[in-house]
């Protein structure tokens, strides 16, 4: 891991975490994806590992970021849970302590409707968009759904109410068993060669961008 020095800022700090997370992950994935191919049975187990482990590093990142925003923008979350809170976050904006108000901002890092909440916040703050474009937003929300089926369904769900959410549609395949809903369920052949390199692509994407632009206004 690269050193952190005595004068890394918070947000120094939370990039080189993540960064580092990421690099030992590309690593493990290097060394046992060939072998998967050996082993058919562990593909979905090496699958489903990968996509909670990215999202829940990934939601801590975004969650430190918040944090460190409304350190340094405390007058400006207060404005902002004042007037779009919920109702007890809008009693509490202006009197609440600091550890208080830092909590409401985690809580927003949510990605549920693709992130809206997570982005309104961040943009306050931080005067830029959360995503580099549409196309790395698309890949995270995608990424959050895998975790959703992984998590709560064991991989398969039934209907459409995920499929209609999807935007990467290949990352599941469909099985129809006469008039039955359809069944909708991980295509992990698909996410081990394909998805899951796009989705690392995707989150060092958006890292890097989130970086760049506040290495540029601190200027």
């Amino acid at each position: 891991m690269a050193a952190i020095g005595p004068e890394a800022t918070i947000c120094d700090i939370t990039f080189t975490l993540y960064v580092e997370k990421f690099r030992r992950l590309a690593s493990y994935t290097e060394a046992v994806a060939p072998r998967l191919g050996e082993y058919p049975d562990g593909i979905s187990l090496f699958v489903d590992s990968n996509v909670v482990l990215m999202l829940a590093w990934h939601e801590e990142f975004l969650k430190s970021l918040m944090a460190d925003g409304i350190r340094h923008k405390e007058n400006e979350a207060r404005n902002y849970f004042s007037a779009h809170g919920h109702t007890e976050e809008k009693h509490q904006a202006h009197t609440c302590g600091l550890p208080a108000l830092i909590s409401m901002g985690r809580r927003r890092v949510t990605f549920k409707n693709r992130g809206a909440a997570t982005e309104r916040l961040f943009t306050h703050l931080f005067g830029f968009s959360l995503w580099p474009d549409e196309r790395t937003h698309l890949y995270v929300s995608d990424l959050n759904i895998l975790r959703q089926l992984v998590v709560h369904h064991g991989g398969a769900s039934l209907g459409d109410e995920y499929w209609n959410q999807l935007h990467e549609k290949a990352i599941v395949e469909t099985r129809r068993y006469g008039d039955l809903p359809a069944i909708r369920r991980i295509d992990y052949h698909y996410c081990l060669t394909r998805f899951m390199k796009d989705i690392f692509l995707a989150l060092a994407r958006q890292a890097y961008h989130v970086r760049d632009e506040l290495q540029a206004r601190s200027d």
